[in-house]
């Protein structure tokens, strides 16, 4: 009868009031979880302040607006494909230095590629959207267009980068080819945290899905930190999520100072 009593599960329960507060303190966490924060909490863990972040699906820049208020001195580089949106996302930052706004798809190599847009900019990709999210999200389709696209280690190249301390990929389906595209970056661990949009359930046609995309970032000594966010079906089918991924160079910094604090 203990687990059906309110009053000794609760009331004459030892430690209470450590108790109280350490579900304050989860809930709390729950609802005002945030991955900009935490970013700025584990950057502070390690003693860094970043210099570089690349914002990789910037649409208008509401993600980059987020970087500049966290990491106010950092250098941002903000990447969209689609021409009408990036025209926004370049107006928006046109009087801002510390943002470069790039008009270019990311793929796994320079190239050019076909690139579907969409009536809701937020499901423009280069892949084609399953059923689901055809009848959902991604209802109208405008067109097709040419796009060049650019890799990340080509884009580091470019522009003298040795490192980028952060790096944002919301790119509809195209995250793991994306990350192909920074081979060299990840293999030097010179890509400090990683942050994803990753899904559980296809959204796109032949679209990887998160173990797939932890499993090649986990491969190259890349190590899952933290989830963010959901989007659920009317079933309460997760469909997809924000991750963080820390390489295991920052990890071990952050280790070196906090211990088993860590738990790594």
């Amino acid at each position: 009868m203990y687990y059906k009593s309110f009053f000794s599960r609760f009331v004459f329960r030892r430690k209470l009031w450590r108790k109280v507060t350490g579900k304050l303190q989860y809930y709390s966490r729950k609802v005002f979880k945030d991955e900009f924060e935490d970013l700025r909490f584990v950057f502070d863990a390690a003693q860094i302040e970043p210099e570089v972040i690349v914002d990789g699906g910037a649409n208008i820049g509401f993600v980059t607006h987020q970087f500049r208020k966290s990491f106010p001195k950092a250098k941002i580089i903000s990447i969209e494909p689609s021409d009408k949106v990036f025209q926004k996302l370049k107006e928006a930052y046109k009087a801002d230095t510390a943002v470069l706004p790039l008009n270019v798809g990311i793929s796994a190599a320079p190239g050019t590629m076909e690139f579907n847009v969409n009536a809701n900019t937020g499901t423009s990709s280069f892949l084609h959207p399953n059923a689901y999210h055809a009848s959902h999200l991604a209802k109208t389709k405008l067109e097709t267009r040419t796009i060049r696209t650019i890799s990340l280690d080509s884009l580091a190249a470019e522009n003298n980068l040795d490192r980028i301390d952060i790096l944002k990929l919301d790119i509809e389906g195209y995250e793991l080819e994306a990350l192909k595209g920074a081979e060299a970056l990840l293999a030097k661990q010179h890509v400090r945290a990683i942050l994803l949009e990753v899904n559980l359930i296809e959204s796109y046609e032949r679209q990887p899905l998160f173990f797939e995309i932890a499993a090649y970032l986990h491969q190259r000594n890349y190590f899952a930190f933290n989830f963010y966010g959901f989007h659920e079906s009317k079933l309460r089918q997760s469909i997809l999520t924000n991750l963080i991924f820390l390489s295991g160079d920052f990890r071990n910094r952050i280790k070196d100072r906090f211990g088993n604090e860590c738990g790594w």
